[in-house]
């Protein structure tokens, strides 16, 4: 079908050589200055703490995971997904060594096979050729690299859909037939996705329930199948089972309480259907910010803000607004159109696997998705459908459009190269660091900074802007705990010690000494990229 456009370039014999090529790639862009440029804020410190006790014997391996608020006022009140992704970093830890970059190596990992595991599905439905150029566009992409380079509990999300995808699909094509194999892959799919965000915890057994009620409707048999698959998720999430048994299901109980501070159901809808067609066209070319800003929706309702007003105006915006919606319609419309004329068994199941997995998330986001909810990280579960929605386009166009399609995805390719070289340069000249973003290596320095200043009783007080201390307070404990040393968060007020070293961070720019900081005098000052820390004058 689109066997044209690699035949211009003549690399239809050599598919194999071309994957390679970009799973090498792919690794390569994965892995470049991992240790240095390793994200490392609040919760990944926080996350490194507790592995740190694991490993010295202080606590015990845990039996729930990381936590999400039952709502934005709920003070206290958290609910906690399973343990798998503490666990993970702890095996980690323990094979590579217990620090912030290794504890990062699963996310890398699955991140890495992800390439590979995306490629067998996009042949499910598309020729070798096309498959490969999506695969390609994959590797690249700003948004996929990203999530896959630091510690993060929704990071390894991508590789868990994809498997769970192509398990049930297996089981729908094969139905009572699908070897045992596929069984172990879903039941391992379901069993760590449910464990790494609250959206596949609802989204998984909803899609593997109207699943098999659909196969056991045809064939009782394949009811051994669904049973091992329930038995692997056990396995999986027996630790969590345990210590809800143990409390009372008390964490459940907050999960089935958390109905506060939602959006009315029209809002929610509303929200949900700006957050994907937004998110797509990003996912695919990386240009924008990284945030929705529900721009359709403000642009229906009549929004009145001066702000939005005037970026109406900006020929970016508007090109933007257009696209995302030209393509999202596009995708979706396609996407049924194909479901409808579809006369390949197979790939009409493919589609429809596709389709209903697509409801759910829709219906799930719209209940569960409420203020602040605007980064495009939520819509990690439906990372794929950019690129389905791509290859579509490229199926339809390809036989009298060809140079059309090629240029598209040159096109895509130039702007996720111009967002990584835009990374590249802010991290290789150190200047990532800011009052919200905290990277390993910069902060490593900083660390370095503060202890060679330490007083001889290895006591550090940090001062300074409440944003910029709490920022890297966290971060900057873990390191200086490795170096011996303790550090005390002194607040923006707090009264400079006698007893130790005071320090003040905040951005850079006072570098004479003899200044005043917040009526503080400066004995000296240091600066790296935007950040500032600035020594204080004891008291005494």
């Amino acid at each position: 079908m689109i066997e044209g456009v690699f035949d211009f370039f003549n690399l239809k014999k050599n598919k194999t050589i071309l994957l390679a090529l970009i799973f090498l790639l792919g690794i390569f862009l994965r892995v470049y200055h991992f240790h240095d440029w390793l994200n490392f804020e609040q919760d990944q410190a926080r996350d490194a703490v507790l592995t740190d006790n694991v490993i010295i014997g202080k606590a015990a391996w845990p039996l729930l995971g990381p936590s999400m608020r039952k709502s934005n006022s709920a003070s206290g009140e958290l609910f906690h997904l399973g343990p798998i992704y503490y666990q993970l970093q702890i095996i980690s830890a323990k094979i590579f060594g217990n620090y912030p970059d290794k504890l990062a190596y699963p996310d890398l990992f699955f991140g890495i096979l992800t390439i590979l595991l995306l490629h067998c599905f996009f042949k499910k439905y598309f020729s070798a050729n096309l498959s490969l150029a999506l695969t390609g566009l994959y590797a690249i992409s700003y948004y996929a690299i990203e999530y896959s380079r630091f510690a993060w509990n929704p990071n390894p999300i991508p590789f868990f859909v994809i498997l769970f995808l192509l398990s049930l699909y297996e089981f729908l094509i094969n139905k009572e037939k699908t070897g045992w194999i596929w069984a172990v892959f879903l039941g391992t799919a379901i069993g760590v996705g449910i464990q790494l965000h609250i959206i596949l915890l609802l989204l998984f057994p909803a899609t593997t329930l109207f699943v098999f009620a659909y196969l056991l409707k045809q064939n009782k048999k394949i009811i051994s199948h669904f049973f091992l698959v329930l038995a692997i998720i056990f396995i999986f999430n027996l630790n969590q089972l345990i210590s809800e048994y143990r409390d009372n299901f008390v964490n459940t109980k907050i999960l089935l309480s958390s109905s506060s501070e939602k959006m009315n159901l029209l809002e929610g809808l509303e929200k949900d259907l700006d957050y994907h067609i937004e998110t797509n066209p990003y996912i695919l070319s990386s240009l924008g910010d990284d945030t929705c800003d529900f721009s359709f929706v403000r642009l229906l309702s009549g929004d009145n803000n001066k702000q939005f007003r005037r970026s109406l105006h900006d020929f970016s915006f508007t090109i933007e607004l257009f696209f995302g919606l030209l393509f999202s319609v596009f995708g979706y419309t396609t996407l049924i159109y194909f479901l409808k004329k579809e006369q390949d068994e197979k790939k009409r199941y493919f589609l429809g696997l596709i389709s209903l997995y697509l409801l759910f998330s829709f219906l799930i986001m719209s209940a569960v998705i409420r203020t602040g909810m605007n980064e495009y990280r939520y819509f990690i579960h439906c990372f794929f459908v950019p690129f389905l929605f791509l290859g579509f386009l490229a199926q339809k166009l390809v036989k009298k459009y060809i140079m059309l399609v090629m240029l598209v995805f040159i096109f895509l390719t130039i702007t996720n190269f111009g967002s990584l070289e835009k990374e590249y340069q802010a991290l290789s000249t150190e200047n990532k660091n800011s009052e919200n973003l905290v990277v390993l290596g910069e902060t490593e320095k900083m660390a370095d900074y503060l202890a060679a200043g330490a007083d001889k009783n290895g006591k550090i007080y940090l001062v300074g802007n409440t944003r910029y201390v709490s920022n890297f307070f966290r971060s900057l404990s873990y390191l200086l705990k490795k170096r011996g040393l303790v550090i005390i968060n002194s607040g923006s007020e707090g009264v400079i010690p006698s007893d130790g070293s005071a320090f003040y961070i905040w951005e850079s720019g006072a570098e004479k000494t003899e200044q005043t900081l917040d009526g503080k005098k400066i004995e000296s000052a240091w600066n790296l990229g935007q950040i500032g820390i600035y020594k204080l004058k004891n008291r005494n």
